[in-house]
C-alpha cells in the first residue's frame, strides 16, 4: 500500500510540474506578445500598409486569447491536483 501511495504522489507531483513548467512557458509567449505589440505602437507611428497592420494586430489578438486559455487550463489543472493532496485518501 505504501508504494501505491508513492506512485500516486509521485504522478501527481508529475503534473503540477509539467503545469507548473507550462505556465513558465506562456509567461516567455506574453513576452513575446508584448513585444510585438510594441513593434505594432512603431508600425502605427510610422502609418504603415493598413493591411498588413491589420494582420499583425488580429495575430497579436489571437496569439494572447490562445495563451489566456492556456494559461486558465494550467491553473485549472494545478488548483486541481493541489486539491487532490488536501483531500489525499
Amino acid at each position: 500500500m505504501t508504494q501505491h501511495i508513492e506512485s500516486v504522489v509521485t504522478n501527481r507531483l508529475n503534473t503540477i510540474s509539467y503545469h507548473l513548467t507550462n505556465f513558465g512557458e506562456n509567461l516567455s509567449k506574453i513576452d513575446q506578445a508584448i513585444d510585438l505589440l510594441e513593434d505594432l505602437k512603431e508600425e502605427l507611428d510610422e502609418a504603415g500598409n493598413p493591411n498588413d497592420l491589420n494582420d499583425y494586430v488580429c495575430g497579436s489578438l489571437s496569439r494572447l486569447k490562445s495563451l489566456k486559455k492556456d494559461f486558465s487550463n494550467d491553473i485549472s489543472m494545478i488548483k486541481k491536483q493541489l486539491s487532490l493532496f488536501v483531500n489525499f485518501e
